[in-house]
């Protein structure tokens, strides 16, 4: 099988300085691990969504309260933002990593819902996807409380947030180090979706496309991979 290079980097190094040290983990090898049965891995529709599934993991307890107003054991990563459903909180964690690919490439994310976490019933991550030969940012975490819950913890070593990568080819990891450059150009892409929030990403897509940036990024990224 081809393989695939997608290229990453801890997006707040300064203030995660741990992230470097969390490298996603290949969702399928936790059938050797006794983590996933063999079987359910057998059924090819099953294999092929999942092939290129990854897993990101907390790397340490996190504890958010929402009890008129939000404190955590970690203040300085957690934002809150307007909860997605009635009587609900949600909030940011500012643990980001981000993606590149010099050509079209999907990055799908989605809840860790075939991991047992002691978290569940107290919320979820949301899902999404992007382009990340098309646009530079961040991947963003956030978690969405069930209503009437006002108290989110997390275990360290739990799973946190699946990335997909659909490819025909097998996805490998080459990491490399933010700069002011490369800052620059991701703050570009978030923040025009800032000033065009009804904008599509489709037309997000072409602009980029059209700024030139992805042959600026891979240049500047090839300069400092680790």
């Amino acid at each position: 099988m081809s393989t695939q290079t997608i290229y990453w980097a801890a997006y707040n190094q300064d203030s995660t300085p741990e992230l470097a040290l969390q490298p996603l983990t290949r969702h399928i090898a936790d059938a050797q691990s006794g983590h996933i049965n063999e079987n359910h891995l057998a059924c090819p529709a099953i294999r092929g969504k999942h092939s290129n599934t990854f897993y990101s993991t907390f790397p340490y307890d996190l504890e958010v309260t929402f009890n008129g107003g939000l404190t955590s054991n970690k203040q300085e990563m957690i934002e809150q933002r307007t909860g997605l459903y009635k009587d609900s909180y949600a909030f940011n964690w500012n643990y980001y990593r981000i993606f590149f690919s010099p050509t079209s490439q999907m990055m799908e994310t989605s809840p860790a819902f075939l991991h047992n976490t002691s978290y569940s019933q107290q919320g979820h991550a949301p899902s999404g996807a992007f382009d990340i030969g098309k646009w530079f940012r961040p991947s963003a975490p956030a978690f969405q409380l069930w209503s009437g819950v006002t108290e989110f913890k997390a275990l360290k070593d739990e799973a946190h947030l699946y990335f997909n990568f659909p490819s025909a080819n097998r996805i490998i990891f080459q990491e490399f180090k933010m700069t002011e450059t490369l800052y620059k150009i991701s703050n570009a892409s978030v923040n025009l979706k800032s000033h065009l929030p009804r904008e599509g990403l489709s037309s997000l897509y072409s602009r980029y496309t059209q700024a030139g940036f992805s042959k600026k990024i891979m240049a500047e990224i090839e300069a400092n991979l680790r």
